[in-house]
């Protein structure tokens, strides 16, 4: 962690910011508070023009990189704000790295960029992350809940191109930049809808003439000629058959049993019988 000697050395770097800032910039600053519990991976921040707060395990790590450039660009906060107040765009909109804390940073000694660029492997705690997009440039943008949490009680809280409203896509979770940037990056598999083929023109197939089967002519045996042929049949296989028994015969083949009728329309058919044959 940060010991004393370092912290002690980022006071008295601060205090020489300041008295540099308060002769040739005429700024009117006192002593800031400055504070060392910062988390995440945020390196610095400034609140007005009296407090200043440093991430300490961040600080361990990147000593030269927080000298020469993080402690700097905190103590032109303090400055800009001193000499500025809040500034706005034209939408309100409240500009923290415009012309003014540029020029301050140059002044100072320090290069005047928005974020630093430092390993926060050890500090990052993953947050959840939102995908916005500009209604002017459609580019889509990373914000935090905070940012998140602030647009939805105002669209107009933030804006990327001129005043432009930010528009909400997808809420990613709790990722890191890098894992948000992968996933924004990463557009889903549109599927390709198949091709569509025109069906081939066909030639009209002619109808062809089935032959159709011919039924035979079922020529119907008249009642006479088979009760005639079942006469001769019986007086061939038998020529002393009876009367009765011929009757019998008549009978089965046209099954009068059940007919009450049925004798005397088999007595009249052996007539009609015996007169065809004689």
């Amino acid at each position: 962690m940060l010991n004393l000697a370092q912290k002690q050395e980022v006071t008295a770097q601060v205090y020489a910011l300041l008295e540099k800032a308060n002769e040739d910039l005429g700024a009117n600053i006192g002593v800031p508070i400055i504070d060392f519990t910062l988390r995440g991976t945020t390196a610095g921040t400034a609140r007005g023009d009296f407090e200043l707060n440093f991430n300490a395990q961040l600080m361990v790590d990147n000593w030269e990189t927080f000298k020469t450039d993080t402690i700097i660009h905190e103590v032109a906060h303090l400055v800009c704000h001193n000499k500025y107040g809040t500034e706005r765009s034209r939408s309100g909109n409240r500009i923290a790295h415009g012309d003014n804390w540029k020029r301050i940073m140059r002044q100072l000694g320090g290069n005047p960029t928005r974020t630093h660029n430092m390993d926060v492997s050890k500090t990052a705690q993953p947050k959840r992350k939102f995908i916005y997009i500009c209604d002017c440039c459609k580019t889509e943008l990373t914000l935090t809940s905070v940012r998140h949490n602030k647009l939805l009680r105002n669209p107009t809280q933030y804006s990327h191109c001129r005043g432009s409203k930010l528009t909400f896509k997808q809420a990613l979770g709790k990722v890191s930049y890098a894992e948000a940037a992968q996933m924004k990056n990463t557009k889903p598999a549109t599927k390709t809808a198949p091709k569509t083929t025109k069906p081939k023109a066909t030639k009209a197939k002619t109808p062809v003439k089935r032959k159709t089967a011919t039924k035979k002519k079922v020529t119907k045996i008249s009642i006479a000629d088979r009760v005639t042929n079942i006469f001769k049949k019986a007086h061939i296989e038998n020529p002393e058959v009876t009367r009765q028994e011929i009757i019998k015969l008549i009978t089965k083949a046209f099954k009068l049993d059940a007919d009450p009728k049925g004798k005397m329309k088999a007595s009249n058919y052996y007539t009609t019988a015996k007169k065809k044959a004689a």
